[in-house]
């Protein structure tokens, strides 16, 4: 998915960007459609996609599999700046959001509804909620990374074992 100049059925609206697309395609043809809206959203400097897929037909329900590998790859694409309100058709949903909780593991704020009337303004809302739980979140995880660093180090100093002071590689961000 490289760098787009246009792309069909994208709107800019406000502060963020819509995309519809429609047609009959494959799930493959699907997620790469959606790939490439948060592409050219992220190229955009869009913050805030509404991806209306309701008017895309040929395929069946994802497996959980594939909601995996997909939700992964729009989270690469979309440089986890994009947060993404996912409007499809009620038996395109997994009942537990799955892709909701793939999305949130790998920094992709994102969301799913089954109608616009739920509202991208209420999605927008609770897709900047999460965003602000998942920077907090982030900024906890660190702090006590660090807190156990040193409170290893402190009791490697107390055993007289200053010698084997360290942080190891990799252990915090």
């Amino acid at each position: 998915m490289g760098s787009i100049s246009k792309l069909q059925n994208f709107e800019i609206v406000g502060d963020r960007a819509e995309y519809r697309p429609t047609g009959d395609v494959s799930l493959p043809e699907m997620v790469q459609l959606v790939g490439s809206a948060l592409v050219f959203a992220r190229e955009q400097q869009i913050e805030k996609l509404l991806v209306v897929t309701s008017g895309l037909t040929g395929f069946k329900p994802p497996l959980t599999v594939d909601r995996y590998y997909f939700i992964q790859e729009w989270a690469e694409v979309s440089g986890h700046i994009v947060s993404t309100a996912v409007v499809a058709r009620p038996e395109m949903i997994n009942f537990r959001k799955f892709g909701v909780t793939v999305a949130f593991n790998n920094g992709f704020i994102a969301d799913i509804f089954a109608s616009e009337d739920e509202g991208p303004g209420l999605a927008f809302r609770t897709l900047s909620e999460t965003a602000i739980f998942s920077k907090v979140r982030d900024a906890a995880f660190i702090a006590l990374c660090r807190w156990a660093a040193f409170a290893a180090d402190f009791g490697r100093l107390r055993l007289g074992k200053p010698d084997e002071l360290h942080l190891p590689s990799g252990a915090c961000p």
